[in-house]
């Protein structure tokens, strides 16, 4: 998937991501700015049209599918996206396999784990960061001139950055994205965190049935889980508690839920969502972490953060 030599892999889909029909796609699925809030029948049976494409034009040919340049005459059959979230999740992952090849004694894979980390954390910091507004930005081709743009939309993926060590992300941008996720106009909502900036045109805290677009608002717990996890690497503890205690709010006030609305906390999509029930009984804040499953419950107080300046990097030098 990773075909630009900058490290970052795409998704050819919205449901890859797991993020449906996330604002940060609408460019992709052509969309343009001036509608920020689609409706159903603008956006969604382009999901359709996408996988019958795949299926009836590509047979499912993946490298068939990676080769097209734009979108063609009959059904859409064109997404090809560079999801921040998404290549923050996998520059992260690298990074955990090069630990755990450590621990193995392999320190020849583990040296091919940390260069793959090191690269695609390279592309999202080299294309992805928008440095005159500090955000990073999803990007895609534009499916009618294949040409790569970023997405105008400020979603929740643009803070999952948090998510690299710290010895791939400089501090003061780690500070900047803690600036959003503590900004009371963007990500800080009462029950965090909202999937799309509440600055944004097209954040809507509803979520609807009837028009069944998700991720254009709500809050969710995974999401919010991999923010946490990040907060914590980075060493801001005390954001991530804040955070914590509001999803903890949001369950105590509405019981669990698919996601909640970030304003007022209601719960919407299915109820008993499985994976907002974790915050509901962790009594003291615990810091997330990649080697304990994320549905065991701890009470434990988390360590303190180590001093800012120093580098706590298992790998050689």
């Amino acid at each position: 998937r990773s075909l630009d030599g900058d490290g970052l892999v795409y998704i050819i889909h919205g449901w890859e991501s797991g993020l449906d029909a996330s604002p940060a796609y609408d460019g992709a699925y052509d969309i343009p700015d001036s509608d920020p809030v689609p409706r159903f029948a603008q956006l969604y049976p382009k999901f359709d049209e996408l996988i019958e494409a795949y299926r009836f034009e590509d047979m499912w040919d993946q490298q068939r599918i990676l080769n097209k340049s734009k979108k063609g005459a009959l059904l859409f059959d064109f997404f090809k996206v560079k999801d921040v979230a998404v290549n923050c999740v996998y520059a992260a992952g690298w990074w955990e396999l090069g630990l755990l090849a450590l621990q193995l004694n392999d320190t020849a894979l583990a040296t091919e784990c940390r260069r793959a980390a090191q690269l695609t954390a390279q592309g999202i910091l080299d294309k992805m960061y928008d440095a005159e507004n500090q955000v990073f930005r999803t990007l895609y081709r534009n499916p009618t001139t294949g040409a790569e743009e970023a997405s105008s939309r400020i979603t929740v993926q643009s803070l999952f950055p948090l998510l690299l060590p710290k010895e791939l992300l400089p501090r003061d941008v780690a500070d900047v994205l803690v600036g959003h996720i503590r900004n009371t106009s963007e990500f800080a909502a009462p029950f965090p965190i909202p999937s799309v900036s509440m600055a944004s045109p097209s954040f809507v805290p509803n979520f609807s049935e009837k028009d069944d677009l998700m991720w254009r608002g709500p809050s969710w717990a995974f999401t919010t889980w991999f923010v946490l996890e990040g907060l914590h690497t980075h060493g801001y503890s005390d954001t991530a508690t804040e955070v914590l205690q509001g999803w903890i709010k949001a369950v105590r006030h509405a019981g669990i839920w698919e996601m909640y609305n970030p304003i007022n906390g209601s719960g919407m999509g299915v109820e008993g969502g499985c994976h907002s029930a974790p915050y509901g009984f962790m009594p003291t804040p615990q810091a997330p972490s990649r080697r304990r499953s994320p549905h065991v419950l701890h009470t434990a107080t988390p360590p303190p953060p180590p001093h800012p300046g120093a580098s706590s990097s298992p790998y050689p030098p």
